[in-house]
């Protein structure tokens, strides 16, 4: 619904929080794998937007997601779930294999000066994420 989700749906997701773990699971699952749809598509392999010099974009892209997110489902899923760190841990991981990916393809167009802009640009959204996230969704094998 345009303006976010329901108090039924918020509900819901507190009864599958108590419910069978596996429940919460899927439902995790699926959110974040809906929610990161347009990134596969918008930086798919063979976009323009998809290479080492545009990496900013991918970035301002999941920032943008996260804002989103807290708008609209950030009261709808319980605190405890970690919803905006699983969506920001999904996506680094999806990243990493993407970019891998890429790179493989194009290993003749890497530069250093190339690689060092990535790098940079990679480490400083690492540290926003530090910043923002406690880290404690990577261990606990949810995805």
């Amino acid at each position: 619904r345009p303006g976010g989700p329901s108090n039924v749906l918020r509900d819901a997701c507190q009864v599958a929080n108590i419910l069978d773990p596996r429940i919460k699971q899927e439902i995790i699952k699926k959110f974040i794998k809906q929610h990161l749809s347009e990134y596969l598509v918008l930086f798919q392999e063979n976009q323009d937007v998809a290479w080492l010099d545009k990496i900013d974009r991918r970035y301002a892209w999941i920032k943008r997601q996260l804002v989103d997110y807290e708008e609209k489902y950030g009261r709808m899923f319980p605190r405890e779930w970690y919803m905006a760190e699983r969506i920001a841990v999904e996506f680094c991981h999806i990243t990493r294999t993407e970019l891998a990916k890429i790179m493989r393809t194009r290993a003749k167009e890497i530069e250093v000066k190339l690689l060092l802009f990535a790098i940079q640009r990679t480490t400083n959204f690492e540290g926003f994420l530090a910043k923002r996230f406690s880290g404690c969704t990577l261990t606990d094998g949810t995805l």
